[in-house]
């Protein structure tokens, strides 16, 4: 079962954050920070199944290196608290294959931001059953002289909302095209009448975190909290009342299996007894 999730965060200097950093972790690579003196190097990490950066048409071919292009980012931006990038994040249906998902991301990134203008810097990591994209942004205006003023209308709000409508469309066509019946949806649960609670989007450490450690003090504990508490409530909601999940798995997809409960249970109960229990009032 294909599931939606895109968000979108600026990475700054007010944060203590560096472009150079933050691409070298999406990159999986090393990278030396010339602003800073630092190299950050994560060559260690192995999830990465697919990197490239997409130029807007009459750029120079040398910001396709990926440490050329965000140096002079950083090099451009002088204020200690300087918006840097814009990030991007999508998880990629697991019903594609590697190619079709590659393919995917990349007409998404030129039909919505290389042909506005922007640098798009795409890595895809696949880690465990959650394939997803990171995709860094430009802010500049960009020409073939380089980096020009900083472009304000794509921080409108209404950018980013049709950026989520684009890419569930765009995945919708994908799914199709490859002759699979599920679908994605942008909207909210309460846009779509469907009266759970959404649950945010939180790390995988925080996803497998069992009740009883969640004092831990590797994780966020607030998030870890929030986690639990949606996922207890939600499982309880559905236990009360299996309707309100099976509305969720009718409208994404045509058909659904087992395995599509089970999937959306893990996310929507907190525990073993709550997810038997939800399940089986579903099944029933």
């Amino acid at each position: 079962m294909a599931l939606y999730h895109l968000s979108a965060q600026i990475i700054s200097r007010s944060g203590a954050r560096s472009a150079i950093a933050a691409a070298a972790y999406r990159s999986r690579s090393a990278m030396y920070d010339e602003r800073q003196g630092l190299t950050f190097d994560y060559t260690k990490k192995k999830d990465l199944v697919h990197s490239e950066i997409i130029l807007p048409g009459g750029v120079p071919e040398r910001l396709t290196a990926r440490g050329t292009l965000w140096n002079e980012v950083e090099a451009g931006e002088k204020r200690r608290d300087a918006q840097l990038a814009r990030e991007i994040e999508v998880a990629l249906p697991r019903e594609l294959n590697l190619e079709q998902q590659i393919n995917l991301v990349r007409e998404f990134c030129r039909e919505e931001f290389t042909d506005e203008g922007m640098i798009a810097d795409v890595n895809i990591h696949h880690y465990k059953d959650n394939p997803h994209a990171h995709i860094m942004l430009t802010m500049r205006e960009v020409n073939a002289e380089g980096f020009g003023k900083k472009n304000r209308s794509w921080n409108k709000k209404e950018v980013i909302s049709t950026w989520r409508r684009k890419w569930a469309e765009k995945t919708n066509t994908k799914l199709l095209e490859a002759g699979l019946d599920t679908k994605i949806d942008h909207r909210s649960f309460e846009e779509r009448g469907i009266d759970l609670i959404p649950q945010r989007h939180v790390g995988y450490n925080i996803k497998f975190v069992p009740k009883e450690y969640l004092q831990l003090d590797n994780v966020d504990i607030d998030n870890a909290r929030e986690y639990a508490v949606i996922k207890w409530t939600n499982g309880e909601k559905i236990i009360a009342d299996p309707d309100k999940a099976l509305s969720y798995l009718t409208h994404q997809n045509v058909a659904f299996r087992e395995s599509d409960i089970d999937r959306f249970l893990i996310t929507h109960t907190l525990d073993d007894n709550q997810f038997h229990e939800a399940k089986k009032k579903m099944l029933q």
